[in-house]
């Protein structure tokens, strides 16, 4: 038996109904909210209460995170060519490896996202563009929790990664 129900909530706003000196921005952001919850197996619970006697005799659904955060913030003149835009994102802790025997779950933990990306029109037919991805570089976290202490399963960061383009329009 497994169940899943949540909510999701977006917003997006020009800020040009705020002053018309900001006809140019806009705002706008995602929030989901979920929960989700599977039964364990009598099997595999009885091992897991061999060790945890308080375990609960459900876990989340694998890969589902209880929110996501999505934000956007962009400038975009048409007059001039040019259009920027800044996005974040966020993902609550996800469950990414149910492990046998009644050792500890493996849970993915939040890790915030900002990538930022500017376009620039050059003439009717040229175009360049300039992408950095990843820009707070967080921490990819994996840990487990074993009586009530969280422990490390692995960790690492991916890096920032830059790119410069152009484009010709036939």
């Amino acid at each position: 038996r497994a169940q899943v129900f949540g909510a999701e909530f977006e917003v997006r706003k020009n800020l040009g109904a705020i002053a018309p000196s900001l006809k140019n921005f806009s705002i706008g952001a995602n929030l989901t909210i979920v929960h989700s919850e599977t039964d364990i197996q009598e099997d595999e619970l009885t091992e897991i209460r061999a060790t945890d006697n308080d375990h609960a005799d459900t876990r989340p659904m694998y890969g589902q995170s209880p929110y996501l955060l999505n934000a956007i913030g962009s400038y975009n003149n048409d007059s001039i060519g040019l259009r920027v835009s800044a996005s974040f994102n966020i993902a609550g802790p996800q469950l990414v490896l149910i492990t046998p025997g009644g050792t500890p779950d493996v849970y993915d933990l939040p890790r915030p996202t900002l990538d930022l990306t500017i376009g620039k029109d050059i003439g009717e037919r040229f175009s360049i563009n300039f992408k950095a991805r990843n820009l707070l570089d967080p921490d990819y976290r994996k840990v487990y929790e074993y009586q009530g202490q969280e422990y490390t399963f692995q960790n690492f960061t991916r890096g920032r990664t830059y790119s410069l383009g152009f484009s010709y329009k036939i």
